[in-house]
């Protein structure tokens, strides 16, 4: 299954077309490749999406086992947003009396309402669009519709005010520091070990940062990584390896130009997802608290 889309980025209010995404799906694999439009190519505030797409003429593609490109794919929805949109498709098809589609990442993104996605980035299918949004549905904050609600009582409008219970954050009560770290380091096994010493000296998160690093974006020569795929596009940025993390990945690597360097024959993305298990068995050797996340 072969499928287009447009990919613009909003400058001053203004919606830019930077260029052409093309996502197909090859014996259950799927992959994607793009191109820089040549109006991008020449206006003057043009800028690369990431240091894999340098702005630039012609097409770039995914690495092997790569369904999306990182800047990209930071404009889909969570596993919980996913699990939404496969509900409803479950629910389309039973109205239709059909079977569900296997929805594939530019699905994904092509199914977020413009309005609630998060970013710069908007998709559409033809030029000027329209973008992707259900008409006359207006999605208001929880937090912004119980202070609503709490004036329309006060102001006599409303008989009373709904409860509108808002999730409390709670923020960690323990961090690993370098005293935590030497606790655990001595039980840790591969790969948990290696994980936890890049996150503790890069500053890192595990499964949008770690887990997904490549060869590619490593930058031996300078001492440094770029964190290309991120919980937010303000998250892309330069780490620098430390000369521990460096002797871990050399042992690691074996002169790939590309790749995960976390690989999983297991996972269906073909990289490393989780080191759960092994880190709350090696907190229980080490005799540390269960409040001590990763």
């Amino acid at each position: 299954m072969d499928r287009e889309a447009l990919v613009y980025v909003d400058l001053d209010g203004v919606p830019h077309l930077m260029g052409r995404l093309w996502a197909r799906t090859r014996k259950n694999k799927e992959s994607a490749t793009f191109e820089y439009e040549k109006t991008w190519l020449e206006n003057p505030a043009r800028f690369s999406l990431e240091p894999a797409l340098q702005v630039g003429p012609g097409p770039f593609h995914t690495p092997a086992d790569t369904p999306m490109f990182g800047t990209i794919g930071d404009s889909a929805p969570d596993r919980w947003g996913r699990a939404l949109m496969r509900r409803m498709e479950r629910r389309r098809a039973e109205r239709a009396g059909g079977a569900p589609s296997t929805l594939q990442e530019i699905d994904f993104l092509l199914l977020v309402d413009d309005e609630a996605r998060q970013g710069a980035l908007r998709f559409a299918e033809k030029k000027g669009g329209p973008f992707p949004r259900e008409e006359g549905v207006k999605r208001i904050p929880r937090c912004t519709l119980r202070r609503m609600l709490g004036k329309a009582k006060e102001w006599n409008v409303i008989k009373a005010s709904p409860k509108i219970k808002l999730m409390q954050e709670h923020a960690r009560e323990r961090v690993i520091d370098a005293d935590i770290e030497a606790k655990l380091l001595p039980f840790c096994k591969q790969p948990l070990r290696d994980v936890l010493m890049i996150m503790h000296d890069s500053g890192m998160r595990n499964q949008k940062e770690v887990f997904r690093m490549r060869w590619e974006h490593l930058d031996w020569g300078n001492k440094r990584y770029f964190v290309y795929e991120s919980k937010s596009p303000k998250g892309r940025r330069f780490v620098p390896v430390s000369p521990r993390v460096r002797q871990a990945l050399l042992a690691r690597y074996l002169e790939q130009k590309e790749g995960w360097i976390f690989p999983s024959k297991r996972a269906r993305g073909g990289h490393l997802t989780t080191v759960a298990k092994q880190f709350e068995k090696v907190r229980k050797e080490a005799g540390l608290p269960n409040d001590l996340v990763l």
